[in-house]
């Protein structure tokens, strides 16, 4: 029995030899020893989100401000239904606050598309300590599927940019902010 043992790992050997294994292989199988754990394997990587993009906001240097998305403006003009990204069809409103301090007096909004078009402008006043200003985005609702950049100046000043998207889904986060 224990020569048969030894000639079937002699086989088994010479048959790894001559499918590539390597020499290392072939005589761990000859001498009887136990094959090494296998090598780790680099984790792979967490599948990109399904949802779309988050909204950003690129504040130029020395003019800071918060800029939030929703669905609708409550009486203080924060946003109700804070999102991500709309869903086609959706209004977009924003509440945009300023520094305490700041002497601006109106914003003018403009949004281009993914191919930075022009697509719509408005402009709001800005009021209250700290300085802000609420509005839905005229016309947004008719707005195709995509992503778009909105450029925000106080006074005729740039202040900085945001971005939204128009999905087929929208994408809510949890309430709070301007």
């Amino acid at each position: 029995m224990i020569e048969r043992a030894r000639t079937l790992l002699a086989v088994l050997a010479l048959l790894a030899l001559a499918c590539g294994r390597g020499d290392d292989a072939g005589r761990r199988a000859a001498s009887g020893a136990p094959a090494p754990p296998p090598a780790a394997t680099p984790e792979a990587s967490p599948p990109p989100p399904s949802g779309p993009a988050p909204v950003t906001i690129e504040a130029e240097a020395g003019a800071p401000f918060d800029l939030r998305f929703g669905l609708a403006l409550a009486p203080d003009g924060r946003v109700v239904t804070p999102v991500l990204s709309y869903a086609a069809g959706d209004a977009v409103c924003l509440s945009l606050a300023l520094p305490p301090g700041s002497s601006a007096t109106r914003l003018s909004l403009r949004w281009l598309d993914v191919e930075d078009r022009p697509a719509g402008a408005t402009s709001a006043p800005v009021a209250g300590d700290p300085p802000r200003a609420a509005l839905c985005l005229p016309g947004a609702e008719k707005l195709a599927r995509g992503t778009y950049t909105l450029e925000v100046a106080a006074d005729g000043r740039a202040l900085g940019s945001g971005t939204f998207a128009i999905t087929d889904l929208r994408q809510t986060e949890r309430a709070g902010g301007a």
